[in-house]
């Protein structure tokens, strides 16, 4: 079906966009192709939300996205996993120091630039125990940059029932470009 358009060309701009997604979501579900809406959040893997497009374009064309600022390296990476990854650290500078090598993937990853911590302390008003984490942005003697986070604090947070400390659970929470 054809429709006029109006005077104003930018009312009108996402028709042909709307009606992709419609023949695409048609063919392989609805659930498949999704929009990302951003969400207030500090938690990194909660600051994005995927939403059906046909039904959220919309409020996703019209989204406000945090502004990067120039001439600065991106905070947090392109890509995330959906499950933050577990590292192999031998040691690291206590309390809040960034580990010197690490071993991901069966690869051993010598650290040669750190940036961090940026500490993000978990919602309180969530359900179950979770730990504080320290973010560091880190990069490899092969210059592969990576977001990296020590699960829980080296004071009351990793103390057994025992009360003896518990090694500290390393994380690749995400790969930059």
């Amino acid at each position: 079906m054809q429709e006029q358009r109006d005077l104003d060309a930018h009312v009108h701009d996402n028709d042909e966009l709307s009606a992709l997604i419609d023949r695409i979501a048609a063919r392989i579900g609805g659930k498949r192709v999704v929009v990302h809406l951003p969400q207030d959040t500090h938690i990194p893997e909660r600051a994005v939300l995927a939403a059906p497009a046909q039904h959220h374009l919309a409020a996703a064309m019209q989204a406000e996205w945090p502004a990067r600022t120039e001439s600065e390296p991106p905070l947090r990476p392109l890509r995330l996993f959906d499950r933050p990854e577990p590292i192999k650290v031998p040691f690291a500078t206590v309390p809040d120091g960034a580990p010197h090598q690490f071993t991901w993937r069966r690869a051993l990853h010598a650290v040669v630039r750190v940036e961090g911590p940026e500490r993000i302390a978990m919602e309180w008003w969530r359900e179950g125990k979770q730990l504080t984490r320290d973010y560091f942005r880190v990069e490899d003697a092969e210059g592969l940059r990576f977001w990296i986070f020590r699960d829980g604090l080296y004071d009351s947070e990793l103390m057994d029932e025992e009360g003896k400390p518990v090694p500290a659970n390393w994380y690749v929470h995400g790969l930059f470009a």
